[in-house]
């Protein structure tokens, strides 16, 4: 089983990849760690730092195998992926959200709420979680 993490590199991420490899564990699945830049974050990086396209994405790489050795996932079955995209928006159902990518429209969103039903499931399976030791 691969779990998707996709991460903003924000304050929580450290945390969310936690999460995910203690999921994984559990569930014997092999984690992805993703992030999305859009070309306006790179053409920020560009004029702000001065770096060009092959250093910005190493540094995003960089910074997402740093998250991927925080969580002791050091050597383990987790892959860090970094890719150019649209930006993404966030769409509600209930108490649920989820995370479309701009490649899609909201209206693909429907394929989504299965998969949010199988997470609901999975939220109950953190009972079964071992403690997380970075809190």
């Amino acid at each position: 089983m691969r779990i998707l993490v996709p991460v903003d590199l924000g304050q929580e991420s450290a945390a969310l990849v936690r999460y995910a490899a203690r999921l994984a564990s559990v569930l014997g699945g092999e984690l992805e760690i993703v992030h999305v830049y859009t070309r306006e974050d790179a053409m920020a990086a560009l004029r702000d730092e001065g770096l060009f396209l092959d250093l910005y994405v190493s540094r995003l790489r960089s910074e997402l195998n740093y998250l991927k050795a925080q969580a002791g996932l050091a050597g383990q079955r987790a892959r860090v992926e970094v890719r150019q995209g649209p930006g993404a928006v966030f769409i509600r159902r209930g108490n649920m959200q989820v995370l479309v990518p701009g490649s899609l429209n909201t209206g693909a969103a429907a394929a989504f709420w299965p998969v949010l039903d199988l997470i609901r499931t999975l939220v109950e399976v953190e009972a079964m979680l071992p403690p997380d030791p970075g809190v």
